[in-house]
């Protein structure tokens, strides 16, 4: 059976009150891509960065082949507020049956030590048929996805950026941060602590 899953880190914000669509990173000399997206009902700005970490058709389409790790934070009106907080929302597609039916705790273990943030919550869970074969004669199956989210407190994702190494388990599953992944965190971490800073 082939088993996919999708981990997001997202801040949960209301998309439908958005004033503006995403915007990419205003600072050229880093590979990061950051996403914004104001709410002016709200008056909040939420920023986020997408890590892929398995995608083995290299067709980002195929969401139920595919894992990625979403961070984000958000902040009153325009201009960056340090969080006390960053959202962990994780999307799981896979075959068969549901990732976190029986177990959703999160860990990340980083050369400099372990941090267990407990349990993630099922924001929503649904199920649809695909054709997963790809030629004649068709092959449908199940996939199941799931929505689930987790506050951390920044100061743990900071020593997470900060990591020389990093490992996060799911429900059971381990993802390696690759050094592409860990430089993309820390220059998350750089544009949270840019306090004013309008983004």
């Amino acid at each position: 059976m082939r088993v996919i899953l999708i981990l997001l880190l997202l801040l949960v914000a209301p998309a439908s009150g958005y004033s503006q669509p995403p915007a990419a990173s205003p600072n050229p000399k880093h590979k990061t891509k950051v996403e914004t997206s104001y709410d002016a009902r709200m008056n909040v700005t939420c920023a986020l960065i997408r890590l892929e970490l398995y995608n083995p058709s290299g067709i980002a389409e195929a969401s139920y082949e595919r894992v990625d790790l979403l961070i984000s934070f958000s902040y009153p009106g325009k201009k960056i507020v340090t969080p006390q907080t960053v959202t962990l929302s994780g999307y799981s597609a896979m075959t068969g049956r549901k990732q976190f039916e029986y177990e959703r705790n999160i860990s990340v273990l980083t050369d400099s030590g372990n941090h267990d943030f407990g349990d993630l919550e099922v924001l929503s869970s649904d199920q649809t048929r695909v054709n997963t074969g790809g030629s004649y004669p068709l092959v449908a199956e199940t996939v199941y996805r799931e929505v689930v989210r987790k506050d951390i407190p920044f100061d743990d994702f900071a020593q997470i950026a900060q990591a020389k190494t990093a490992q996060i388990r799911l429900a059971g599953r381990k993802f390696k941060l690759t050094k592409e992944h860990l430089e993309a965190l820390q220059n998350f971490l750089k544009l949270m602590q840019q306090q004013g800073l309008e983004f």
